[in-house]
């Protein structure tokens, strides 16, 4: 016997599909015999008097479980429906029967509105406070005339203006030991700014060598010449500035040096015509940058 796995619907004039869905496709339109119950190809699709209209069709879904026998006669090829279920000796049997079976997957459905914006979240805790930043500085200055008696040493540049609200000194966490060590009591790292007008008593050029020094140590590449041109009138200013690091106790010196005694660092005192006011020789600021 011969099976084919088909979705079939089988229809008569006095009987109509059970429960059949979706759209079928024609397999066999034929007619079947009252008496012998011989299956015939209906022409035209118009059965005979005698005849009951038989219909088999293929759908895309399960409309009929189960399975219907068709018997192929071995002599002329006909088609006829069995009425015990069985086919006569020799004929063909013929089963058409309906698996379960899912339809084609359909497209995919157009993608839906964005959905509206959700609640906003709790606020998180507040962070631990950080250290606070002191922000230590002074600011110093010196009325002398600081002068070079012996020629080719090293020696620190002075203040004399030392004391905090004093003549406009003001300091916190910076103070002036030996009158030329600015000392930080806190560790960080500071700016140091200064500026200092220079002079020399003869003519011809000279050189002075400023440098800075730290913990009575040279620090290396602080070192800047100027070479000073011309008389006692003409005044030079020396002006900038060193970024440092420093731990509590930490004290720092500019030094300087030059091969002409005439060489000085000159403080100017109060003028007249107009009145104002007078030029230290040195002034020095730190302040801490963090």
């Amino acid at each position: 016997m011969v099976g084919l796995a088909l979705v079939v619907t089988l229809t008569a004039p006095d009987l109509q599909p059970a429960g059949q869905l979706g759209a079928t496709r024609t397999v066999l339109k034929g007619c079947v015999q009252v008496d012998t119950g011989v299956l015939r190809l209906a022409i035209n699709g118009r059965c005979r008097a005698n005849e009951h209209r038989v219909t088999l069709v293929s759908t895309t879904s399960n409309v009929v479980q189960g399975r219907i026998l068709v018997c192929i006669d071995h002599n002329d090829s006909t088609r006829y429906l069995p009425a015990h279920r069985k086919c006569r000796k020799a004929d063909k049997a013929v089963y058409f029967r309906t698996p379960v079976q899912s339809g084609a997957i359909g497209a995919t459905g157009a993608t839906g509105a964005t959905g509206g914006v959700g609640a906003t979240g709790l606020t998180g805790s507040t962070g631990a406070t950080g250290p606070a930043f002191s922000g230590y500085y002074g600011s110093f200055y010196d009325t002398s005339t600081q002068v070079n008696p012996v020629a080719s040493i090293a020696r620190p540049m002075t203040l004399n203006e030392v004391t905090d609200g004093v003549n406009g000194v003001i300091a916190n966490g910076i103070s002036v030991t030996s009158a030329s060590r600015f000392t930080m009591a806190n560790p960080g790292v500071y700016d140091i700014e200064f500026s200092a007008q220079v002079d020399k008593t003869d003519s011809g050029s000279d050189d002075i060598d400023i440098w800075l020094a730290k913990n009575s140590a040279n620090l290396a590449w602080t070192n800047t010449k100027q070479t000073l041109v011309g008389s006692t009138e003409e005044k030079y200013i020396a002006a900038w500035n060193f970024v440092v690091s420093a731990v509590a106790g930490d004290y720092f010196e500019l030094m300087w040096s030059s091969a002409d005694l005439n060489m000085q660092i000159v403080s100017v005192s109060d003028a007249v015509g107009p009145a104002r006011p007078g030029v230290p020789g040195l002034i020095v600021n730190v302040t801490q940058v963090r």
